[in-house]
């Protein structure tokens, strides 16, 4: 039996392994170069998922999540320590209502009051970084980076909004809008978690 368990754990590391290749070079989602690697603050990420959020066909966005060590598990990549990026890049202009409005949405479906509660204030900081910017242009990227010293740093073309929101518990509940038991998108979590 054990021969067996460690068969199958080594066929199921070399699948994975197969699996991550195909992100050894930049990838193009409707137009969007994805490159296989970023750095957040010093610290080398490896791409472990992206795809393309869309809504009555329409595509708003392409999402791509950054890890230390790539995970096919949403338990693997929100526990997982150090830094960490989503990057969204819009595909069609976007005001910053609806985008919270969404993302208003995502975490409302996947936390319970007391969470919802205990993000509160980050989750109003966030909103006010997001108004002052107004609209997304199509072609803007912004990425929401965990930086464990830090916090959330909301980034939009590269340059920093607002100031850092405090609490990893707000980033693993952010990353949930995507990677949660009911997210944005269930084809769009299981390209994230890089379930080809």
């Amino acid at each position: 039996m054990k021969g067996v368990m460690a068969s199958l754990t080594r066929m199921m590391v070399l699948l994975w392994g197969l699996a991550q290749a195909g992100f050894s070079h930049a990838m193009d989602l409707a137009g969007v170069a994805i490159e296989p690697r970023t750095r957040v603050e010093g610290q080398e990420l490896a791409l472990n998922g992206a795809g393309i959020r869309s809504r009555f066909m329409i595509k708003i966005y392409v999402a791509a999540l950054y890890v230390a060590e790539p995970s096919s598990k949403a338990f693997g990549i929100l526990g997982q320590p150090g830094a960490k990026r989503m990057m969204l890049t819009l595909l069609r202009d976007v005001s910053a209502d609806t985008l919270l409005d969404g993302m208003q949405a995502g975490l409302k479906k996947n936390l319970g009051a007391d969470e919802l509660a205990a993000i509160g204030p980050q989750n109003e900081q966030l909103a006010v970084i997001f108004r002052a910017v107004g609209e997304g242009r199509k072609g803007d990227r912004i990425t929401l980076d965990w930086v464990p010293s830090q916090g959330t740093i909301i980034r939009i073309n590269g340059a920093t909004r607002g100031q850092p929101v405090s609490g990893e518990m707000f980033y693993r509940s952010l990353l949930k809008i995507w990677l949660g038991d009911h997210p944005a998108q269930e084809d769009l979590r299981d390209e994230l978690l890089g379930r080809h």
